[in-house]
C-alpha cells in the first residue's frame, strides 16, 4: 500500500454503546476501513455478532479450518466463535459492525443452529 493510499485509509473506529444485561439490541462498535498488518484474533468467549467486510485478500481461520478470502468478502461471525484473520506480511483493511443483545439473532434473520462453516 502506498503512502498516498494509506493516507486515504485512516483508522476510524466508533465506540457506539455498551451492552447492558437487559438490552434487547446494542450496536457496540463500527470500524471503517481500518488498516492492519499481521493477524487479528477473537477467542470463543467474544460475546457479540460481527459483520466484517475485508477490503483486501486475507487468510481466514474458523474452527481450525483456514481459507483464503478474496478482496471484498463479507463474513458474518456469530458470538462465541473463535476466528483469526489477516495476512502474514501485507497490509490489509476491513470494515465492520459489532452488535449484541437478545434480539441480535433475529436481526440477522437466522438462528445460530443454521450457521454452517
Amino acid at each position: 500500500m502506498t503512502a498516498e493510499h494509506r493516507a486515504e485509509h485512516q483508522r476510524t473506529v466508533f465506540q457506539v454503546g455498551n451492552l447492558q444485561e437487559n438490552d434487547e439490541f446494542t450496536l457496540d462498535v463500527v470500524g471503517v476501513d481500518v488498516v492492519r498488518r499481521g493477524y487479528h484474533c477473537n477467542d470463543a468467549t467474544f460475546p457479540a455478532w460481527r459483520i466484517t467486510i475485508f477490503l483486501h485478500p486475507v487468510e481466514y481461520t474458523v474452527d481450525g479450518t483456514t481459507m483464503e478470502l478474496p478482496a471484498n468478502s463479507v463474513c458474518c461471525i456469530p458470538p462465541q466463535v473463535a476466528v483469526r484473520y489477516g495476512h502474514p506480511t501485507a497490509e490489509w483493511s476491513h470494515s465492520w459492525v459489532r452488535f449484541s443483545g437478545r434480539q441480535a439473532d433475529e436481526m440477522i434473520n437466522f438462528e445460530l443452529k443454521d450457521v454452517h462453516f
